[in-house]
């Protein structure tokens, strides 16, 4: 092998000393890049998400009152006459409960039928209970008999039984207007109703509430 001549050779030196150069210099930005791969920046944490409160959901301080119940009645009647079908009794019974419960201070309900000890012993042993009574009767010497012309009542009171009011209403007499639609086709059927709602109208003017 030739022995290189001195040009050569400081050529060669040269290229040595570039190259040296260059790898001092790339040092530092290899040892930056990998500093930036093992801590990378840390994301700034998003904050929490506030929660809205439910509107839907009712307030613990809210209570829900329950209504007073009005005042307390019994309807009860009894039935003497067996020519007069049970129909005539729910007639009155009927008449006289819509009356009553069309006011917001009543609470009226029916009961079995009663004779009037049976009536009065009721609401004797009750705290707050009105109980009317009212039987359908006749005229004496009344040649129709089969349709009642007086319905006979007495409203007993709480705790003592005794008489708060009582009376007749009269269903034959007097020209009937009419107030409302008729509810039933019974041969005076609709006087039995009016007197149902006037017998309503007496106990409520003798418990002392508005009609």
């Amino acid at each position: 092998m030739l022995p290189q001549p001195p040009i050569t050779k400081l050529k060669n030196r040269q290229v040595y000393f570039l190259i040296f150069i260059i790898i001092l210099l790339t040092l530092p930005l290899f040892g930056q890049s990998g500093r930036n791969r093992q801590n990378p920046k840390k994301q700034p944490a998003s904050p929490p998400q506030q929660t809205q409160p439910d509107n839907d959901q009712p307030e613990a301080s809210q209570t829900t009152k329950k209504p007073e119940p009005g005042i307390q009645i019994l309807v009860v009647y009894y039935k003497s006459n067996i020519m007069h079908p049970d129909a005539y009794s729910d007639i009155v019974l009927s008449g006289c409960l819509n009356r009553l419960q069309e006011s917001a201070l009543v609470s009226a309900r029916p009961g079995k039928e009663m004779n009037r000890k049976e009536a009065s012993d009721f609401a004797k042993a009750s705290k707050d209970t009105y109980v009317l009574w009212f039987e359908l009767e006749n005229e004496i010497g009344e040649s129709d008999r089969s349709i009642p012309s007086i319905v006979s009542f007495t409203l007993y009171l709480p705790e003592t039984g005794k008489s708060k009011t009582s009376g007749r209403i009269y269903t034959r007499q007097g020209t009937i207007i009419p107030r409302t639609t008729p509810r039933t086709t019974y041969p005076g059927g609709y006087r039995l109703e009016i007197a149902g709602e006037d017998l309503a109208d007496r106990i409520l003017n003798a418990i002392g509430l508005p009609k």
